[in-house]
């Protein structure tokens, strides 16, 4: 099965989705005798590659239902989701087949406080409870948040009395033992796209502290369960856990003047593919995304020319005829969408028998 989300498309010498520079990372850091040259072109192959669902074996031995409450407050665990000194943002550095280091886009991540937090997110935040054991380790599911996109975090403990190791793959992402899959309602459907962040401050040997952010552009509807699955390909073991959201964090459309129109949360933004460029389209690349507040600040999530990628997930939603029908993002902190001013998104979409022919696009987006 194919799966027609797609992560943001390589630009630049290198400038891909936080998950397609973590996979390359890994590969370099696994296989140094085999040193290849990172190209855009080995980067667009793996970025295809990581787009094939793999389906699971049918059935899960081990199923159990979340526990999905209101929050009563803001934990540690969720400020550490957006924060600064919990989460690291250091740029991997990885070379090519000469040496040279790779000029990869730099993350900047910004923290917030509870009261904020609070404010922007708290009627919307649940407590999960559930808990599964395999192999000598229990996985602890703590707090959840999706909004009406299917942009979400989910924060859980993986602890091992025995000693739990991880390995980094980039800007605070790693990958760890039991590492999670989040099937949209069904193990053997579709997969929402997921990176997990380490908690640094609150990890020690034997407990690991985890942020899963989570989304999905095209397939997830609201009303879907999804389920937590641990032991994907060990099919006499795998583990899952079913959650049902209670709430949804609520998206506000912001429209430019041709009418073109996105949604944007705290979470995270899915910008609509221009209307004039959906038939004729193979996909539409942004270069430059960035949201102005009232009070004269900005918070610019994308920029090729500043080299930034301020974001841990990054979709883009082709559809059964090949047109792209838009870009999304998973935000890398919250964001107060009433002190929004407006928009501001550039890029360009391909054209022409062959898709050869790129058309610019310039937008202003405002309520």
């Amino acid at each position: 099965m194919i799966d027609r989300k797609l992560f943001q498309e390589t630009f630049s010498t290198l400038h891909a989705s936080p998950d397609t520079l973590s996979e390359v990372y890994k590969v370099v850091r696994k296989e140094p005798k085999h040193h290849h040259p990172i190209s855009k072109g080995v980067l667009i192959a793996a970025v295809l590659a990581m787009c094939i669902t793999v389906a699971a074996a049918t059935g899960i031995a081990n199923l159990i239902k979340a526990n999905v409450t209101a929050a009563d407050g803001i934990t540690a665990a969720d400020l550490h989701a957006f924060s600064s000194d919990s989460i690291g943002s250091d740029t991997p550095i990885i070379t090519d087949n000469s040496g040279q280091v790779l000029n990869l886009p730099r993350m900047e991540r910004v923290s917030t406080d509870a009261a904020t937090m609070q404010r922007l997110v708290g009627d919307y935040l649940s407590t999960v409870d559930a808990t599964v054991e395999a192999e000598g380790y229990t996985i602890s599911l703590e707090t959840f948040l999706i909004d009406e996109n299917g942009s979400g975090f989910l924060t859980y403990t993986l602890s091992n009395p025995d000693g739990v190791t991880y390995e980094e793959a980039g800007y605070g992402q790693v990958t760890t033992p039991m590492n999670p899959v989040l099937y949209i309602s069904e193990v053997d459907g579709l997969a929402m796209d997921a990176n997990t962040y380490l908690d640094t401050v609150a990890s020690t040997d034997t407990a690991l502290h985890l942020v899963l952010y989570f989304s999905d552009f095209g397939h997830w509807q609201k009303g879907d369960d999804l389920l937590f699955v641990v032991n994907n390909w060990n099919d006499a073991d795998r583990r899952a856990i079913s959650i049902t959201p209670r709430a949804y964090l609520p998206v506000t459309v912001f429209t430019d003047a041709a009418g073109d129109t996105l949604r944007l949360s705290a979470l995270g933004i899915r910008v609509d593919a221009p209307a004039a460029s959906i038939s004729k389209t193979s996909e539409v690349r942004i270069t430059e995304l960035a949201l102005h507040m009232t009070d004269g600040s900005e918070y610019v999530v994308e920029s090729e020319s500043a080299n930034i990628m301020n974001w841990v997930i990054g979709l883009l939603s082709i559809n059964d005829d090949g047109a792209c029908t838009g870009n999304g993002y998973s935000f890398n902190r919250l964001v107060d969408v009433d002190a929004v001013r407006s928009i501001t998104a550039e890029g360009h979409y391909s054209a022409g028998p062959h898709f050869d022919n790129a058309i610019n696009f310039s937008s202003t987006y405002t309520q």
